[in-house]
């Protein structure tokens, strides 16, 4: 371990911690009587199968290892394969081998997309199961609350805090006469001719592409709901709970119609891959912004010959455009992280919750932040973080982003609305292939899926 160093950048390690977690605190309580599962006795081998997404993410990959590592030193009976997945590819595998009753990971990777392997029964009660809640931020605990055949509880702990954000090439910006806000804000016409400025010249104002996700393209339309609502209205919208027929979300939805006439996406769009767009933007430099989770360092700060940008590289953010009445200025969207879950019907399933336990201990968590710059749903100690080697990253979110307010949004919705959100906005609003009128009547029907 390297020598420990205070950090004063307290807000970073806040940012899904004590952020949006007022309003929820009191539902943050899950604790539990129940006793966890005994283990084994100590001679007895145990054979633990870990899967994970970030095959590609040499950061986050030596951060788990290192827990795998100490997990088997400290239990030396116990043995861990690892197998690291593209997370396309690792989904349908994990869906086939919990049907199977076989072949299923004790340990995994796991995010709100697939919410539905909670409601098979799958994915273990995290606090029925021995795992420490207190481990966890309130913000973690709230996110991941949901209910399955078990009760209510938590069902992930997210090493990966979500926070979206506008990331930019300042670069860019100044190469086409476009001044940053001392504030970061740009007004939603400021932000419209900035987009188009930089168009003329030649870059692509964002660097999405949904060549294999089905989300980069809501990005601009999460942020800009954000703004307009505000961050409970916008809950409410993005769960189903509150019409896209109204005039501030027709008024959101037009403003992003503008947007795309510019074009603010590249040519290449549809095909343009996460990874590829990334690399679009840090090291070919042919975009000005990229919208996307806070868990991009996980792949930018690796190596440049792994994908990752080049060193000197140095980006910022800005805040979500703000509209003239937005409820929402300052506001930024903290969402449900991404982490590890224990499989229900593990065979070591007191094994697995002690690997858990162990990655969600300080010292880990320290690690995680110190390595890839990404904010934890589980808590962090400022007084005892490692020398960073992305010390200025810090600095420079502190200086950008040390004041908003953020706003937990909760994965919550149905079937309908997921396909909805691809079909629709992902590629269709993103495309110009479907009208405003069309696509809120569209998310309209998806919406009353679960009423």
């Amino acid at each position: 371990m390297s020598e420990t160093k205070r950090w004063s950048r307290r807000d970073f390690l806040k940012v899904v911690g004590g952020a949006a977690a007022a309003s929820v605190l009191a539902a943050c309580a899950q604790k539990t009587e129940e006793k966890p599962a005994e283990k084994p006795a100590a001679e007895e081998p145990v054979e633990l199968l870990l899967w994970s997404h970030w095959a590609e993410q040499e950061n986050k990959k030596q951060t788990i290892m290192a827990v795998v590592d100490e997990y088997k030193k400290q239990h030396p009976n116990v043995d861990i394969e690892v197998v690291w997945w593209q997370k396309a590819d690792m989904w349908p595998a994990m869906q086939s081998a919990f049907t199977a009753g076989e072949g299923f990971p004790d340990m995994f990777y796991y995010d709100s997309g697939k919410l539905e392997f909670i409601e098979a029964g799958w994915v273990a009660n995290l606090g029925k199961v021995g795992f420490d809640l207190d481990r966890l931020t309130p913000k973690g605990q709230v996110s991941w609350t949901y209910t399955g055949p078990d009760g209510e509880g938590v069902y992930c702990m997210a090493i990966e805090g979500g926070v979206d954000l506008i990331y930019i090439n300042p670069d860019a910006f100044e190469a086409v006469g476009v001044e940053i806000p001392s504030d970061f804000f740009f007004t939603t016409d400021q932000f419209l001719d900035a987009c188009s400025k930089i168009r003329a010249a030649g870059k692509d104002p964002f660097c999405q592409g949904i060549g294999d996700r089905d989300y980069p393209g809501r990005y601009i339309y999460t942020f800009l709901t954000m703004s307009k609502l505000g961050g409970e209205e916008h809950q409410a919208l993005w769960s189903g709970n509150a019409s896209w027929d109204r005039p501030e979300v027709r008024e959101v939805l037009e403003y992003a119609d503008e947007l795309m006439q510019v074009p603010v996406n590249p040519a290449t769009y549809t095909t343009m891959t996460l990874a590829e767009s990334h690399r679009y933007f840090h090291t070919e430099q042919r975009g000005a912004m990229f919208l996307v989770g806070s868990w991009y360092t996980g792949r930018a700060f690796v190596p440049p010959e792994e994908g990752g940008q080049p060193e000197d590289f140095r980006l910022s953010w800005i805040k979500y455009p703000v509209f003239p009445d937005g409820k929402g200025k300052n506001q930024i969207i903290s969402g449900t992280g991404a982490g590890f879950s224990v499989a229900a019907k593990s065979p070591n399933l007191a094994y697995a919750v002690g690997w858990l336990n162990l990655f969600a201990q300080e010292e880990f968590t320290n690690l995680w932040l110190s390595n890839t710059g990404i904010p934890s749903d589980v808590k962090t100690n400022a007084a005892t973080m490692p020398e960073s080697p992305i010390k200025w990253y810090f600095e420079e979110w502190e200086r950008v982003l040390g004041d908003v307010d953020y706003q937990l949004f909760k994965a919550d919705w149905c079937g309908e609305l997921v396909d909805a959100y691809k079909t629709v906005i992902n590629e269709g609003l993103n495309q110009r292939l479907i009208s405003v009128d069309d696509a809120v009547r569209e998310l309209e029907k998806a919406r009353k899926c679960g009423a």
